[in-house]
């Protein structure tokens, strides 16, 4: 089962430890930050379960703590694609509980209002969770028409130069940053035609993430949720984001549910392909072969281009195709399709 993951803001370590005590406490993990600034930099990127959110707060460290950074703080979480259906507890000390700072940080879109000593936070905290929408573990209703969502059964994964799509919806694009280099090595078939399953270490290794297999594991998590987020928005279906980046017990691994493919042409403006590595001489025939089994017809040109190699490596590759594909035509107008009888043209 996921951990809930909490964002908890406040300028006073000694609240930020009985904060992160207590939200530990309830088997929930957690990022704690102590300044306006720094609780931005963690919102652009990563999805949270819900935020606690203390109102006197510095605008950046070393500044003073005023409640206003905390109002506008909230504003900007509410005004957030990513956020705007967080929930958000605000935890306040005595002497700032006014019922009019009350009624203004509901108005502003808090869920709940918790006093210090936080005597009643963990039902805040569960009655927020139970309430929150869109979730990327329940089915959700739509906010379009008020109809109920499809549930997502499976569709085409395309991976292109500048973009991955899923039923036509973009998910994130090559300017995406981390996930983008999760994805494109997720998508890197084995020898035996095999989605790779890698753990947060090893894709960390690879991608020489500093943070190692956290930060790997914090941008899984933003991207399912924002994938769910737009297959409910654009096109009705309930995805939950395992539904896309399955974890498993080998590690993360694109899920079963989904048809893989990467865009026969696509190259970067480098003229290389989008992968962060180019698949070896066995891997690239696996593609080409399941292209095949689809039933289309492939030339060399196809070939060169689906993987940025030159023409010689791609002669030399399909001619060690051993029967498995036969040539029809001449020259580069000749396409390849699987064999009728045995041997291979040309």
């Amino acid at each position: 089962m996921v951990k809930l993951h909490a964002l908890i803001i406040d300028d006073n370590p000694g609240v930020r430890e009985a904060l992160e005590d207590r939200v530990e406490s309830m088997g929930h993990t957690f990022d704690s930050v102590g300044c306006q600034d720094d609780a931005l930099i963690r919102l652009k990127d990563q999805g949270y379960d819900y935020i606690l959110l203390d109102l006197e707060l510095p605008t950046r460290f070393g500044k003073t703590p005023l409640i206003p950074t905390g109002t506008n703080l909230l504003g900007q979480i509410r005004s957030s694609v990513l956020h705007r259906h967080t929930p958000v507890i605000v935890v306040t000390a005595h002497g700032h509980d006014s019922p009019d700072l009350a009624t203004r940080v509901f108005k502003l879109g808090a869920n709940d209002f918790v006093k210090k000593p936080f005597e009643n936070l963990e039902t805040a905290i569960g009655d927020a969770i139970a309430r929150r929408l869109p979730s990327t573990d329940r089915t959700r209703t739509s906010t379009v028409e008020g109809s109920a969502l499809t549930p997502f059964t499976g569709g085409d994964f395309i991976v292109t130069a500048e973009a991955v799509e899923l039923c036509g919806v973009r998910l994130c694009e090559n300017s995406s940053g981390r996930i983008w280099q999760i994805i494109n090595l997720l998508c890197v078939r084995t020898a035996k035609g095999i989605l790779p399953a890698c753990s947060g270490k090893d894709l960390a290794d690879r991608i020489n993430v500093e943070r190692g297999e956290k930060a790997i594991a914090e941008a899984v998590k933003t991207f399912r949720k924002r994938a769910s987020d737009l297959l409910a928005e654009q096109v009705g279906m309930a995805c939950d984001g395992n539904d896309i980046i399955a974890t498993t017990p080998r590690g993360y691994q694109l899920s079963p549910k989904l048809t893989v493919e990467i865009a026969a042409g696509a190259k970067r403006k480098d003229g290389k392909v989008p992968l962060l590595e180019k698949p070896d001489v066995e891997e690239r025939k696996v593609w080409f072969l399941a292209q095949l089994r689809k039933g289309k017809r492939l030339t060399r040109l196809d070939y060169e281009k689906q993987f940025g190699i030159s023409t010689p490596t791609a002669k030399r590759d399909l001619s060690s195709l051993d029967g498995q594909a036969e040539f029809v035509g001449t020259g580069g107008a000749g396409y390849w399709k699987l064999p009728t009888c045995k041997g291979v043209g040309g």
